[in-house]
């Protein structure tokens, strides 16, 4: 657990125990309508917290699709397409472990 957890745990808990003595204490509870009344009918509590951290994973998903007059130059330009997004994609330090490929279609269109 980073420091900035264990202090936001840490914070939700005394605010937690602070209300919960001023209600045991003997502090009136306000109910509806503004009635005030000597016994202590429940205690609430909120907060808030936030955490800043670097990411660490991000998922990208990217497609390629273009048209050709054969099968054959519609996969080679798809290749050389997709080869070049994975070289960027690596030269900013993503692994090839990483990266994958979810998906592949081949489809004719018919005028």
């Amino acid at each position: 657990m980073n420091s900035d957890t264990s202090r936001s745990i840490l914070f939700t808990i005394v605010i937690a125990v602070v209300a919960l003595v001023a209600v045991t204490v003997g502090g009136s509870v306000v109910k509806s309508r503004g009635e005030h009344t000597g016994e202590p009918v429940g205690i609430t509590v909120t907060g808030h917290s936030e955490i800043m951290a670097v990411p660490d994973t991000a998922y990208v998903s990217l497609g390629v699709a273009t048209e050709r007059k054969s099968s054959r130059q519609a996969v080679a330009n798809n290749a050389r397409i997709a080869q070049a997004i994975t070289d960027a994609v690596k030269a900013q330090g993503v692994e090839a472990k990483d990266i994958q490929t979810r998906g592949y279609a081949l489809q004719p269109t018919y005028r």
